[in-house]
């Protein structure tokens, strides 16, 4: 979000570069502030809603039953999203989980494919077989074909690489419920057509260092205060953005100098993806972020994978409008270094992107946004929550 929430669309595009409104490189002067529109609050607690509205098993529980409160009114420690993953892996047949190593500090990482039930008991053949597209030397253009036309699309979501941005392991609980426990044929579409592949948590370490600072900070029984004076927005150093030994996981998906990354790797090669998302937070007075980044774009990047990125993030855009909400894009998170979650998966076949939430560690449970609205965690993991879907649904329709 920004300082200028839930604007309408007309007023969005005054203020800022939306997907489709100038062409690429194009510049759009920024308003003073006399010529800046007047908004309306943010809706204080917005639905976890899709689709028009969602439909749900009851047998499948919720965030609430397992936790004890709704998403977005505490922070979550990394046991108890583990927790409740587990305990929706172990209720519905669409959810596998599987642990894939232990942090510095020996907590779980863990990932969840979801995807039909059928398409979970041949995982192992599908899984081949997209892996087979990866490699011409050994798959004739026949028998890719064959493939593509049958096979669900690969899809990874990363949330929480850096630990104090930690509204969207938030939002990744509410995804895995969604799609766990959905009864609309919109979902029952996605499961059948990608086969979904979650990180809930990529820096446990990190973001437990901030939620554990965060609680003690605020105290027990009292509410948020969103002025951001109070002490509960000034994270002291080193913060929780990096790991145990204080290294940026997001600058280390190709040099691999950390056991998150050594371990996490494998099995991101294991199924290779169609697309890859990495999930982050920037300044709390900023717009939601998604689509094309800054120009130069490495020079090994193909165009069809701009023209990818481009059509998810204009199907982004569209998810935001509806809502009043605003966006960015073209801005400056760059397709340059290597190492960065974003752009990685491009040099192993994926479309990869950045989700970039306004919040941070200065965010807190809520803060005030230039005395106009009141920013909290559960906006934060709803914006999240939205795109999440944004690009399943996409993925499905372009299969």
């Amino acid at each position: 979000m920004t300082p200028r929430a839930a604007l309408p669309l007309a007023a969005a595009l005054s203020l800022l570069p939306v997907m489709s409104c100038a062409p690429a490189g194009a510049q759009t002067a920024s308003p003073t502030r006399a010529e800046a529109p007047r908004v309306e609050p943010l809706n204080p607690r917005p639905a976890f809603e899709y689709f028009g509205g969602l439909d749900f098993e009851p047998n499948i529980p919720t965030p609430k039953e397992i936790l004890g409160y709704e998403i977005g009114d505490r922070f979550t420690r990394h046991a108890d999203v583990v927790a409740y993953l587990h305990a929706v892996a172990d209720a519905s047949p669409r959810v596998e989980m599987h642990t894939y190593g232990l942090t510095n500090e020996r907590r779980e990482l863990a990932y969840l494919v979801i995807s039909s039930p059928d398409n979970l008991r041949d995982l192992d053949t599908l899984r081949q077989r997209n892996l087979a597209l990866a490699d011409p030397r050994g798959t004739s253009d026949a028998e890719a074909r064959r493939i593509i036309e049958n096979n669900p699309a690969f899809v990874w979501l990363s949330y929480n690489v850096h630990g104090n941005e930690a509204s969207s392991s938030e939002a990744a609980m509410r995804v895995v419920y969604t799609l766990a426990a959905g009864r609309n044929p919109e979902i029952r579409d996605i499961l059948e057509k990608v086969v979904l592949v979650v990180d809930p948590m990529i820096n446990p370490d990190g973001r437990d260092r901030y939620v554990n600072w965060y609680n003690q900070t605020l105290g027990v029984g009292l509410g948020a205060n969103p002025d951001r004076l109070a002490a509960e927005h000034d994270e002291p150093w080193p913060g929780g953005r990096t790991n145990h030994y204080y290294f940026d996981l997001n600058r280390d998906w190709l040099w691999l100098s950390q056991v998150e990354s050594q371990q996490r790797l494998p099995v991101y090669r294991s199924f290779l993806p169609q697309l890859h998302i990495d999930y982050h937070e920037q300044g709390y007075r900023s717009p939601y972020f998604f689509g094309a980044g800054d120009d130069p774009y490495n020079a090994n990047i193909p165009d069809e994978t701009r023209e990818w990125i481009n059509l998810y993030g204009e199907a982004n855009a569209r998810v935001f409008d509806e809502r009043g909400l605003v966006y960015s894009t073209r801005e400056r998170f760059d397709y340059l270094y290597p190492g960065y979650g974003k752009v990685l998966p491009v040099y192993h076949g994926a479309v990869g992107m950045l989700c970039e939430q306004a919040g941070h560690g200065f965010a807190g449970l809520a803060v005030d946004v230039v005395g106009e609205y009141t920013l909290t965690l559960r906006h934060r993991a709803f914006h999240h929550f939205l795109t999440s879907l944004s690009y399943l649904e996409t993925t499905a329709a372009n299969r």
